[in-house]
């Protein structure tokens, strides 16, 4: 399960920017822009802007992510970049090496540092469930992604 961040430190408070360290092929946070985030959801009161089918689709996620296995050391995090929000495991409170890539780098420096693509990016795998439900494809899709990692 996802381990609870301590609410002093940066990033928790949202005052976190993401740096990438190709020394250690990578991604860091530490004080900073807002540009990595806690890989949680909040929930809001029904209104004109936050409906009921938001509410649903909050919970799933956040389920989802709750399913994904804490690492040591690590944060599951929502980074933000020009072309969308990429979910990471990023080291906290470290600091940048000088030269890193951030989400003020250009665009081309994000995508080789990160390795993003998006739907107009040949090569692009759309991510489906194929045959199981949500449910189970979250538990899979984590388990894979942590023996990716070796972890």
């Amino acid at each position: 399960m996802i381990e609870q961040t301590n609410l002093s430190t940066p990033c928790a408070a949202g005052a976190c920017g993401w740096n990438f360290s190709a020394t250690k092929d990578s991604v860091g946070c530490s004080s900073g822009d807002g540009s990595c985030a806690d890989a949680s959801f909040v929930m809001a009161k029904e209104s004109g802007f936050f409906s009921k089918e938001l509410a649903d689709a909050t919970d799933k996620i956040n389920g989802i992510l709750a399913k994904l296995p804490a690492l040591p050391g690590l944060q599951l995090s929502i980074l933000s970049t020009p072309f969308g929000a990429l979910l990471a495991y990023v080291e906290p409170n470290v600091m940048p090496e000088p030269g890193s890539v951030n989400c003020k780098s250009t665009d081309d420096e994000i995508k080789n540092a990160l390795g993003v693509s998006t739907k107009k990016d040949k090569g692009y795998r759309d991510a489906k469930p194929k045959k199981k439900d949500d449910r189970d494809l979250a538990g899979d899709e984590a388990q894979d992604a942590a023996a990716q990692m070796g972890r």
